[in-house]
């Protein structure tokens, strides 16, 4: 059988090897291979290999999340809930989404994370699922700053808003966007006992991330795409 992550970029993914090492450890003959997607075309086309039986079932990353919850046919209550897939399985004739991402947050977080706050940096396709992790460990204040949370527009029309409020995560002003913006940020940092960083910051050929350690600084802050 073959499986494969879609995403873009997707050449500096280890999943490959992890996965590999799966198949060997439990004696199956699988394999694990890499799609890189750059356009919605191209993830519609990797898609469709999966329900033409080409594909047993894919992994989804940046940037398709979304859209790898709107092409299925059915989803897990998990993946209803929060809007974004990180897999696709195919079930008979259908097309079913997944969402591991908060799953596997949730256990990381419960054991590591003592605090009743957090601080999420970004608004992608996994913001969703970190912040339903944060909430299911116990974190009861979860914040979410991205670079599209500008001063000046109601934080309910910010891009990707309705999805975080709906979720019950309360949303911070980009902090370079203003002194005000900043100091606020700055606040909720100082008081997080954990710091995620959910944007491509850091991806081979993104920005290099190097501004974020400077933005923000928590006893942990790990990182999620």
């Amino acid at each position: 059988m073959k499986f494969a992550l879609i995403g873009h970029p997707v050449g500096h993914s280890l999943s490959p090897v992890i996965q590999r090492a799966a198949y060997r450890e439990l004696s199956l003959d699988h394999e694990y291979t890499l799609i890189d997607a750059p356009t919605e075309a191209d993830f519609t086309r990797a898609v469709q290999s999966v329900r033409d039986g080409e594909l047993a079932g894919v992994n989804v990353t940046i940037p398709w999340k979304r859209q790898a919850y709107a092409a299925a046919d059915r989803r897990s209550a998990l993946a209803e809930r929060l809007g974004v897939a990180n897999v696709l399985s195919p079930v008979g004739s259908q097309l079913v989404a997944h969402n591991t991402d908060a799953l596997a947050l949730e256990t990381e977080f419960t054991q590591l994370v003592t605090t009743k706050r957090a601080v999420l940096l970004g608004s992608g396709g996994v913001t969703p699922a970190v912040v339903a992790a944060c909430q299911a460990a116990g974190i009861s204040e979860v914040y979410v700053s991205a670079r599209r949370f500008e001063p000046g527009v109601a934080p309910a029309d910010w891009p990707g808003a309705s999805e975080l409020l709906r979720l019950g995560a309360e949303l911070l002003a980009w902090p370079a966007a203003s002194a005000s913006a900043k100091a606020r940020f700055d606040q909720h940092c100082a008081a997080a006992g954990l710091v995620v960083q959910c944007t491509s910051a850091g991806m081979h050929g993104k920005d290099s991330g190097e501004p974020w350690p400077r933005s923000c600084r928590g006893p942990r802050s790990p990182s999620m795409r």
